[in-house]
């Protein structure tokens, strides 16, 4: 399986290249036509150009020989000649007085006296060496995500219909010119209980040898691409069904290092990454009752397309251990691909984004070899500035159940009044093989205060 993964990463990396080429030469037969159509306009302009400096030129010549008869005229008596040159201004008391002679040292010292007088006048400010402003202190950001669930049912859910999900306080900043911190923690809301902890906090280092970029602290795991997201990111109010059934309701993630590197394919752009950290997770693993750490390994190649889109395909690799003795092993694997389109003249008003990720798990239990998996594909549309209309189709089995599945179809219309902030109506269907289907209506609000980076693209 990991020789076909990486053959279908080389061959897609294969495909790129061949597009960038065949686009190449397109656009170099756009290019040269475009080049004989400039050269026929800059023939056009330099002959306007050369016509119009013929016109001045006979206008110039005209009034110079006008010129010449009026001076050769004789002055009318009582008419008082104009000017030849501009008479001179008025010279101030300090420049009509002759200063009496001094010695050279004398003269340098009344400069200085004066000099020193003029700046004590003006109030000019003086560089103190003290810094000011707020170089060395982070941004500091605020984001409240609410979730109403509009058709909301007690006996089926559980807790209340509103939700006040999550408050994010992000402190993001520059270390110094190598490196930078990012913290975010997180209030969230579990039934009629509310938790603070730390989602992230990690340092990254941009100045390793081999050309490596080192990150240390508790970040999510790179797998995929919904995993690394944020709750306010996601373009959806909740999370696919694979990715709370495999990775966690909070999502893949733990205390550990992430080294990563870029990978040079021609025209494609490509990363590395390799992460270990400790087990957080219980949802495949043990959730830290082995003691052991988690492996994964993320691949990635990214691709301009044209202008207006681009692709990325990614694979990933995770593994550890499901049992307190550490002897059967879990490994989770995911394919993601994404296509956005966004127009550089229209951009602000429309927009199109594709995504969708694979995922399989094969996990060794006492008596035999669960293998499940599970999958979403995810499409959205801008309509124009403010509003957005996106479908979710989910698909997902469970970690260490056989046949045992759900899957769900959701449709979501967003409205952005600015960038600050957000609304959301979601409606989804699950069906499941074990219950009832459900059928919901999500409305979310999130609103963010403060300066907040960009997360990973």
């Amino acid at each position: 399986m990991k020789k076909f993964l990486i053959t279908v990463l080389l061959v897609f990396s294969l495909l790129l290249n061949i597009i960038h080429i065949a686009s190449a030469d397109e656009k170099k037969a756009q290019k040269k036509k475009a080049q004989k159509t400039q050269s026929s306009d800059k023939i056009e302009k330099m002959e306007k150009q050369i016509q119009d400096l013929q016109n001045q030129y006979l206008k110039m010549k005209k009034e110079l020989e006008d010129l010449k008869k009026q001076k050769g005229k004789k002055p009318v008596p009582g008419e008082i000649p104009a000017p030849t040159t501009s008479p001179l201004p008025i010279a101030s008391p300090s420049l009509q007085e002759t200063p009496p002679a001094q010695d050279d040292e004398a003269l340098l010292k009344q400069l200085q006296k004066e000099m020193g007088e003029e700046e004590e006048g003006e109030a000019a400010p003086r560089p103190t060496g003290r810094q000011t402003g707020n170089v060395f202190n982070p941004d500091i950001s605020i984001n409240a995500d609410m979730v109403w669930r509009i058709n909301h049912n007690k006996n089926i859910e559980g807790g209340s219909p509103f939700n006040l999900r999550e408050v994010e306080i992000g402190f993001q900043g520059n270390i110094d010119p190598w490196s930078r911190f990012d913290a975010f923690i997180g209030l969230h809301k579990h039934g009629d209980h509310t938790e603070v902890h730390v989602e992230e906090a990690y340092t990254t280092f941009y100045r390793i040898p081999l050309g490596l970029q080192l990150k240390t602290g508790k970040f999510f795991t790179a797998f995929g691409k919904d995993n690394t997201m944020h709750q306010h990111d996601r373009p959806y109010v909740d999370k696919p069904l694979f990715v709370k059934n495999y990775l966690g309701h909070e999502g893949m993630g733990g205390t550990g290092m992430s080294a990563s590197a870029m990978i040079p394919l021609g025209k494609v752009y490509g990363e590395a990454i390799l992460e270990t950290m400790n087990d957080e997770n219980s949802s495949s693993f043990t959730g830290g009752k082995s003691g052991k750490v988690l492996y994964n390994g993320h691949v990635r190649l990214y691709s301009d397309l044209n202008d207006s889109s681009n692709i990325e395909l990614g694979y990933s690799h995770l593994r550890g251990f499901n049992d307190k003795a550490a002897t059967r092993l879990t490994q989770i694997q995911g394919i993601d691909l994404t296509y956005r389109w966004k127009p550089l003249r229209r951009g602000k008003y429309h927009s199109f984004l594709l995504r969708g990720e694979y995922l399989w798990s094969d996990r060794e239990n006492p008596d035999r070899q669960v293998r499940t998996n599970g999958y979403y594909a995810f499409g959205q549309y801008q309509l124009n500035r403010n509003w957005y209309v996106g479908a979710r189709y989910d698909y997902s089995e469970f970690p260490d159940l056989i046949n045992t599945h759900e899957n769900a179809i959701s449709g979501m219309l967003t409205y952005y009044p600015t960038e600050f902030s957000y609304m959301r109506l979601q409606y989804k269907k699950t069906d499941r093989n074990f219950a009832y289907p459900i059928t919901e209506w999500l409305f979310q609000m999130n609103f963010l205060l403060g300066p907040h980076g960009a997360h990973k693209f």
